[in-house]
C-alpha cells in the first residue's frame, strides 16, 4: 500500500501536533489509507505494549539527548533554549531525569487525552484528473495554472520610526585583535588486521557517544552497466533482516540499544553508519557483524524495496532538480559511464533485478580487503581494535573480482569541458564545465 511512513510530533509553547505522513503507490484509494491509520491506532490499543518497549525508546532518547549537545553551537542552542523556556540553563540535568521516568500509564495518558477519538485534519494528494482517489468526504482544492499577478519589488516600505538607544561603548572604534586561539588537532591511531580489514579513530571523552563508520570500496562504480541499481539495493536489503532476526527482530534489537543503524550506497563505496552509547559497543558491533557476515537475502523483502525504489526512480523523473543533475553527471561522466547513470539505476534496469543478482555483488565485493573502519568518541584505541577483532576475524577473506577502475584521465567526459587552466609542479588544474557554468577544482596528489 505505501512504501514511506512516518510519524513524529512537534511541540510548541502552548500547543503541539502528532502528524503522519504516507507515500503510498499509484492508484491506491487515500480511504483505505486512513482506514489503515485507524485500524493501526486500534491494534494499539488492543496489543498495547510492555515495559520492555518503554525501556527501548527511552535508550533511543537518551542517545539522541547526548547528539543534541555534541557540538558547540547546539550546546548554546539548547541550553539557551532552557533558560527562555525553564528559567535555567542548568535544567538539562533535570531534562534527562523526567525522560528516563516515563512510565506506562503516562503514556496511556497522553495516548487517551491527546489522540484517542481527537479531531484531525486530513490533506490528499491525486494525480491530476484522479480525484476519486482522495479520501471520502475531502473539499476539493483546484491548483489554478493561471500564472501569479506581478509584484512591484520596489515598493517602498511603510514608514517606522524607532528609537535609537544610546551604546556604552564606542562603535566606531574596532577593538583589539585578541590572542589567536591554537588549533589541538586530535591524535589519529591506524590499525591493520591480518584480514586486511583496516581500522582508524580518534578519542573523545566529553560525551559517553561512539560514531563508527564502516565503509565497503565498492558502490555504484562496482555496478554492472548492463544491471544498474544492484549496489543501491543491496545496501536497502542488507538491513531487512539476517540468518537469525526477522526485519522486525533486528529492527527492534537496534532500538533496544538505543543506537542508529543505516546503510546506504555511494558512487565509490557502500557505507554503514552506526551512532550508539559508548557502554552499547559490543552489542552495535555485534549486529553490526550479524548485517555484514549473515545476510538474510529475503526474497519479499527484496521484491518490497524493489518495487518502492522503481516508484521513487518515477517520481524523480517529474522533479527538474533531478533531472538537470543527471543532465550534469552525463555531460561530467559521459552516457557510457556508470558514473553518469543514476545511482537508483532506471526503472527498467531495477524491474530486472533479482536477488541473486545482489548476492553476486555481495560475493565480490563485501570483504575485508576493501573495508575500513572509523571509529570517534569515548573509547581507547586498544579498546577499539579488541571490540572489532571478532568482525576482522570471521569476515572470510575472498578473492574480490573488481573490474578494472575507470582511469583518472577517463572520469571526465573531454566534450564537457571548454576550458583547462594547470598550475605546474603540484599537479592542480581547474576545469570550466559548459554545463552551469562553475569551475571544477581537482587535485591530484603525486604518485
Amino acid at each position: 500500500m505505501a512504501p514511506t511512513i512516518n510519524g513524529y510530533y512537534n511541540g510548541s509553547e502552548l500547543s503541539g501536533q502528532m502528524r503522519f505522513r504516507i507515500r503510498t503507490f499509484p492508484q491506491i484509494d487515500l480511504s483505505e489509507v486512513e482506514e489503515a491509520v485507524f485500524d493501526a491506532f486500534n491494534r494499539f490499543e488492543e496489543a498495547g505494549f510492555t515495559d520492555k518497549d518503554i525501556e527501548r525508546i527511552k535508550a533511543g532518547i537518551e542517545t539522541e539527548f547526548y547528539n543534541g549537545v555534541a557540538s558547540v553551537l547546539s550546546k548554546a542552542f539548547q541550553l539557551s533554549q532552557y533558560n527562555v523556556f525553564a528559567g535555567s540553563p542548568d535544567f538539562i540535568r533535570q531534562d534527562l531525569l523526567k525522560l528516563s521516568s516515563v512510565k506506562s500509564a503516562d503514556v496511556w495518558k497522553v495516548y487517551t487525552k491527546y489522540l484517542k477519538n481527537r479531531p484531525y485534519v486530513m490533506t490528499s494528494f491525486v494525480p491530476r484528473g484522479k480525484p476519486e482517489l482522495a479520501a471520502e468526504n475531502s473539499t476539493l482544492f483546484e491548483i489554478n495554472d493561471a500564472k501569479a499577478p506581478a509584484v512591484d519589488v520596489e515598493q517602498s516600505l511603510p514608514e517606522h520610526s524607532a528609537t535609537t538607544r544610546p551604546s556604552r561603548f564606542d562603535r566606531s572604534v574596532e577593538p583589539a585583535v585578541g590572542i589567536v586561539p591554537a588549533l589541538t588537532v586530535p591524535e589519529i591511531w591506524e590499525h591493520e588486521y591480518s584480514t586486511g580489514l583496516k581500522m582508524y579513530g580518534i578519542a573523545q571523552h566529553e560525551l559517553p557517544l561512539i560514531n563508527y563508520i564502516v565503509r565497503i570500496k565498492a558502490g555504484q562504480v562496482r555496478d554492472n552497466p548492463e544491471k544498474t541499481g544492484v549496489a543501491n539495493l543491496i545496501s536497502d536489503v542488507m538491513m531487512e533482516g539476517t540468518l537469525r532476526r526477522t526485519p522486525q527482530k533486528l529492527e527492534e534489537a537496534i532500538q533496544d540499544l538505543g543506537a542508529s543503524i543505516s546503510m546506504y550506497t555511494g558512487q565509490e563505496e557502500i557505507t554503514l553508519e552506526v551512532n550508539t552509547l559508548a557502554s552499547k559497543l559490543i552489542e552495535t558491533v555485534e549486529l553490526v557483524q550479524e548485517i555484514l557476515l549473515e545476510p538474510r537475502w529475503d526474497v519479499k523483502e527484496f521484491d518490497r524495496i524493489k518495487q518502492g525504489t522503481i516508484e521513487i526512480i518515477k517520481r524523480r523523473n517529474s522533479r527538474p532538480a533531478i533531472i538537470a543533475d543527471q543532465v550534469f553527471r552525463r555531460c561530467l561522466y559521459g552516457n557510457d559511464h556508470i558514473l553518469g547513470q543514476s545511482i537508483l539505476g532506471d526503472s527498467s534496469s531495477v524491474a530486472g533485478l533479482t536477488i541473486d543478482d545482489l548476492r553476486t555483488y555481495y560475493q565480490q565485493y563485501f570483504t575485508p580487503r576493501l573495508t575500513s573502519v572509523t571509529i570517534t568518541g569515548d573509547i581507547a584505541a586498544d579498546s577499539a581494535i579488541t571490540v572489532f577483532k571478532s568482525l576482522a576475524a570471521n569476515w572470510p577473506r575472498k578473492k574480490s573480482n573488481c573490474r578494472k577502475s575507470t582511469s583518472r584521465q577517463q572520469l571526465i567526459n573531454p566534450s564537457c569541458i571548454s576550458s583547462i587552466s594547470r598550475e605546474p609542479g603540484n599537479q592542480r588544474f581547474a576545469l570550466a564545465t559548459r554545463v552551469y557554468g562553475p569551475s571544477i577544482t581537482i587535485t591530484i596528489p603525486p604518485r
